[in-house]
């Protein structure tokens, strides 16, 4: 209930925040060893930029970062043995986070020094798409899984931690979240099942059902 209060999520094991208490127990040397956590497209940015940074709305599904302040929760942090300096400092997305360096560019067909810009987690992202940035929008997300997030300006959270609070990519915004579960992976196997011959298994059941 703390963390809920905390970090607008009820721990789940999914999370970072938990991953990383259970490799600090079980090799610890790792952890000692290592420079940054970063989440996936954060770490891309590493990558291209030789940058570190944990974009906002990525880093409060951590379990490790504030609700309210939009940073790193420190106490807890230290309260889990973890050390602070292997988590960056966030950035808001579409941030600068620096140029493009030779091994990336080469690699991705661009030119060297071209601007990288900072993403977002990816249910944040759609909501940018669909230009869900004013408070009291809501938008249902319907790919792997099914979110449905609430735009909000201040942050409320679920007092039963079934529902999860994070920030938007948008700073002074906040999202309530559902999900509906794995609505499109579903659909997926569904159609493998039902059209195991069609080379388009999905496009097929969406024309049946159409019928």
């Amino acid at each position: 209930a703390e963390l809920l209060g905390v970090t607008g999520h009820w721990p789940t094991a999914i999370q970072p925040g938990p991953r990383l208490l259970q490799l600090l127990k079980a090799q610890p040397a790792l952890i000692e060893q290592t420079a940054h956590v970063l989440s996936a497209s954060d770490w891309l940015g590493f990558w291209m930029t030789g940058n570190a940074g944990y974009e906002a709305s990525q880093a409060s599904e951590t379990l490790l970062f504030s609700l309210n302040q939009r940073g790193w929760c420190a106490d807890w942090i230290a309260r889990l043995g973890l050390p602070r300096d292997i988590f960056p400092d966030p950035l808001d997305a579409g941030s600068q986070l620096g140029e493009l360096g030779p091994l990336a560019a080469e690699k991705l067909g661009l030119a060297e020094g071209t601007t990288v810009a900072v993403g977002a987690a990816d249910s944040q992202s759609a909501l940018l798409a669909a230009a869900c940035v004013e408070a009291g929008e809501l938008c249902a997300v319907t790919g792997s899984s099914l979110p449905v997030q609430l735009v909000m300006d201040v942050p409320v959270t679920d007092p039963d931690g079934a529902l999860w609070t994070s920030h938007h990519a948008v700073p002074g915004l906040w999202v309530l979240e559902s999900n509906g579960g794995p609505i499109g992976e579903s659909l997926e196997w569904a159609a493998r099942l039902l059209f195991a011959d069609s080379p388009r298994p999905v496009e097929r059941l969406f024309a049946e059902a159409a019928a």
